[in-house]
């Protein structure tokens, strides 16, 4: 098993407590069949836990990682609708926590130069392992709110707020293996065809997952693909070569077992769309489920030219209102950069503040006149009476 790291990084400086986190990463992790022990813990971490053949270990400090940390980790498709406040709090966060797994190594332990070895007890997979770290960093983020977290293990960064939909989810699939997707120009189509790699699989299932060039969206692709990688690890089989999977009366797609080669070292699982009569093979059901099940969230279509032109059109409504209503500009320019780049929610409310500023000039300048004319009527009705007296 590969060391399991994750970052929760702070706008702030909390003062974190860890004494009651082994009972409820063990109340959490009961339905899975795995406890943890409190242990001593080793510098410069604060806090250690023992469990399942591993070793959890927190640490926290008042101080920011270094830049080149985060190299890569906004390319994922789920980084892209927020890249603009990730980045914020990249560049601003004060402090940062980390929580690290590792296989439980006793340091009285030796192995012998010849003959079996005895693996430590209760020894686990991967994947318990990517589940006892992810019910830590859920605890923790439901206790301190991090800005932001970093999943390294694939890279990854998301909101704290995206990690909050998947606090109560025991398996984090769509953090466990990295989508990427790639464009690939179709001189029969308009629309460029794609292909989805998930990267990061080899440690769960032994190779790569690839959905092969299509023009489905990248969020039914991507969610084809995380769903062919839960049934491959539930089940310890994946779906066989040449068969087919999907939801009932929806899309269904063909597996294709690649050979290791020049492309994919380690081979992988090519998926491409398959007839809508091909739910089943020959002598066996290719749907089960654990296939069946897509219960992750859509992704924004991760073309590389849509971030640039939504963040120009963005940037040109802001500069336009800072020269017009400086106020409104800087307001826009603000909610740019926490809430990332958007033309439409500019555009409309820099028409919203333009709209309320010409109401609020007429109705000023039609008061100011009429106070005038008020002021004209009384002064003659005055000298009118004067003169008649």
């Amino acid at each position: 098993m590969q060391p399991v790291e994750i970052a929760l990084l702070f706008n702030g400086t909390p003062d974190p407590v860890f004494d009651h986190l082994a009972g409820a990463l063990n109340a959490r992790l009961e339905p899975q069949g795995l406890t943890v022990e409190e242990i001593s813990p080793t510098a410069p971490a604060q806090a250690a836990f023992r469990g399942g053949g591993m070793v959890l270990e927190i640490l926290f400090s008042p101080r920011p990682l270094p830049a080149d940390s985060f190299a890569g980790a906004m390319d994922s498709p789920i980084s892209q609708p927020f890249r603009g406040p990730l980045g914020e709090t990249l560049t601003r966060h004060a402090a940062h926590m980390l929580i690290r797994l590792r296989r439980d190594t006793p340091p009285d332990f030796a192995p012998a130069e010849s003959g079996p070895q005895t693996a430590p007890p209760q020894a686990t997979d991967a994947l318990t392992g990517l589940r006892l770290a992810h019910a830590a960093a859920a605890l923790l983020a439901q206790q301190y709110n991090p800005a932001a977290v970093h999943w390294r293990a694939s890279n990854q960064m998301l909101t704290g707020a995206q990690y909050a939909g998947l606090w109560n989810d025991p398996t984090p699939w769509v953090l466990l293996a990295r989508a990427r997707l790639l464009a690939q120009p179709d001189g029969d189509s308009e629309t460029p065809r794609r292909t989805l790699v998930l990267e990061g699989c080899e440690s769960l299932v032994g190779r790569r997952v690839v959905f092969a060039g299509t023009d489905l969206p990248p969020d039914v692709i991507h969610a084809a693909a995380l769903s062919f990688l839960r049934h491959a690890v539930e089940t310890g089989e994946p779906v066989p070569h040449g068969h087919s999977f999907g939801p009932a009366g929806g899309e269904t797609y063909r597996v294709t077992h690649v050979a290791p080669g020049d492309i994919h070292p380690h081979g992988a699982f090519e998926l491409s769309a398959a007839a809508s009569d091909a739910g089943t093979t020959p002598g066996e059901s290719a749907r089960s489920p654990g296939v069946n099940l897509f219960p992750f969230d859509p992704l924004v279509e991760a073309d590389e030219d849509r971030p640039r032109h939504e963040r120009a059109r963005s940037l040109a409504i802001g500069y336009l209102m800072l020269v017009l209503l400086p106020p409104v500009g800087a307001l826009l320019m603000l909610s740019n950069a926490i809430f990332g780049s958007d033309g439409w929610r500019t555009g409309v409310l820099a028409t919203a503040a333009l709209g309320l500023a010409m109401i609020l000039g007429a109705y000023t300048f039609l008061n100011l006149d009429g106070g005038n004319a008020r002021i004209y009527s009384d002064a003659s009705t005055a000298s009118v009476g004067a003169i008649a007296r």
